[in-house]
């Protein structure tokens, strides 16, 4: 009789051997356990660029934050690539261990690189405003002078939707109203995408001389040089370099009140006005009147701040709104929302050579 479900057995001494089993059986594996790495880079505003390389050959390369899961536990090299414009993270390359069931974070930060900052001013609309204030002193009233500035302008800003513009820096008469309001200013017309240098004898007359660049010589999204320059008898205005106009000054010396400096407004009769959009770079205030082979000379590289003549000399540098020509003339933010910010302009200034 044969009986069923009896599985065969040999006996091989005094071992008995099963040739068979039931299906299932066998050694079963325990799961190992994971990792994640988390690679985070700041400013978010930059996908700084980074490789990975961990234990069994692994490598990845990647842009900006991410989060891997699933990473076998070992020791994990982080390596960070460049960014144009900034410094990378110090070290430049991080190795850590990373253990199973955990989170590991590597971060890294880049600064902005000197010679690559300028002043951001974002004026859309009166909820993000931003333009610099800095105090009045009687160093920022010369008789002659020379006012020197990189700038790039972005969008239209607010209020100046005439031949006037929005102001890149002036000293000007604040809550009033009426013509030539001021003492001197460089202003960028959106309507007309140039430059307009103004020398003022007498707020709210005729008595004063403005000199403007042919149209289209600055258009939106352009990067240009600018400066204007007074001797006490003509205003000149130049562009990256090139003279463009000239106007007589007739009258016996410029006015000068209590005005603080702006830089990126005007205050008139409808506050802070006439405000810039866009970025502001190695803004410069001289004692004299420059020549035109000392403004292209030093135009496309960076100041010591102790050349003789200088009277303020905003690099931003910093990241922030110190005088660099150490007479003390710092800025102030005035702003809503984010308005005053600091970028990568596009143009870089090396150091001018001695």
């Amino acid at each position: 009789m044969r009986i069923r479900g009896i599985l065969p057995v040999i006996m091989v001494g005094a071992v008995a051997v099963v040739l068979g089993g039931c299906s299932g059986s066998g050694t079963t594996e325990e799961p190992t356990s994971k990792a994640t790495v988390i690679v985070d880079c700041s400013p978010d505003s930059i996908d700084c660029p980074w490789q990975l390389t961990g234990p069994n050959g692994y490598s990845q390369d990647g842009q900006g934050d991410e989060t891997l899961s699933d990473r076998d536990p070992g020791d994990y090299t982080l390596t960070w690539g460049t960014v144009s414009g900034y410094d990378g993270p110090s070290p430049g390359s991080e190795t850590k261990a990373v253990t199973a069931d955990a989170t590991t974070t590597f971060d890294g930060t880049y600064t902005l690189a000197v010679g690559t900052v300028a002043l951001d001013l974002t004026n859309v609309d009166l909820t993000q405003t931003g333009y610099v204030r800095v105090a009045d002193d009687p160093d920022l009233e010369p008789q002659v002078f020379t006012i020197e500035a990189w700038i790039t302008p972005q969008a239209a800003g607010i209020g100046g939707a005439d031949a006037v513009g929005n102001v890149v820096i002036g000293k000007l008469t604040e809550q009033g109203s009426g013509v030539n309001l001021g003492s001197w200013s460089i202003t960028w017309s959106p309507t007309s995408e140039t430059v307009l240098f103004a020398v003022v004898h007498q707020p709210n007359t005729s008595s004063a001389v403005a000199v403007e660049a042919p149209m289209g010589t600055v258009p939106v999204d352009s990067t240009h040089h600018v400066a204007g320059t007074f001797d006490g008898a003509t205003a000149a205005l130049y562009v990256d370099g090139t003279l463009e106009a000239t106007g007589d000054f007739s009258w016996s010396g410029v006015y000068y009140g209590d005005e603080d400096v702006l830089i990126g407004a005007a205050n008139f009769g409808t506050p802070f006005q006439r405000q810039f959009d866009g970025i502001i770079d190695d803004l410069r205030l001289w004692d004299h009147a420059r020549s035109v082979e000392e403004i292209t000379a030093h135009m496309s590289c960076e100041l010591s701040g102790d050349e003789p003549g200088l009277l303020a000399y905003w690099s931003f540098e910093t990241g922030g709104l110190t005088d660099d020509s150490g007479n003390g003339h710092d800025g102030v933010a005035e702003q809503v929302g984010d308005g005053v910010d600091f970028v990568t302009p596009q143009v870089s200034l090396p150091g001018c050579p001695l």
